[in-house]
């Protein structure tokens, strides 16, 4: 990512895009698309940080993505839209979503009393 502090791919699908994570100047991490010619930013309205995991053919992106307050909150991306949602375990402080397939099912994991335990979710949010 130009400009960044060191960038990552994370994400690839089958029409070349590539999800991104990259340290912006306050030593957040951030996140953003590159489809062979643009880098679009992915940023939840009011988070602080934003880390992209996977990405499927149809181009729905799974992530984490950082409030104010240092909790931790998953999200997928679908057509422009953000969904945003935690695991009710995790008390709103410690979802991630890792993985999506073609069919929008979700994988991820949770931390609700400091120790990441994985759980599969199933269905689509959108």
């Amino acid at each position: 990512m130009p400009g960044s502090q060191g960038t990552g791919g994370w994400g690839i699908n089958n029409s070349g895009e590539v999800t991104l994570q990259w340290g912006d100047q306050y030593g957040f991490i951030q996140s953003s698309l590159y489809n062979g010619s643009t880098f679009t930013t992915i940023d939840v309205p009011g988070g602080y940080t934003t880390g992209v995991h996977s990405i499927n053919t149809q181009g729905d992106i799974v992530f984490v993505w950082g409030d104010r307050y240092g909790n931790n909150h998953a999200a997928i991306l679908n057509a422009g839209s953000y969904y945003v949602f935690d695991v009710p375990a995790s008390l709103g402080t410690g979802t991630d979503a890792d993985g999506v397939n073609d069919f929008g099912q979700i994988v991820g994991h949770f931390t609700p009393t400091g120790t990441s335990v994985f759980e599969a979710y199933s269905g689509k949010l959108y």
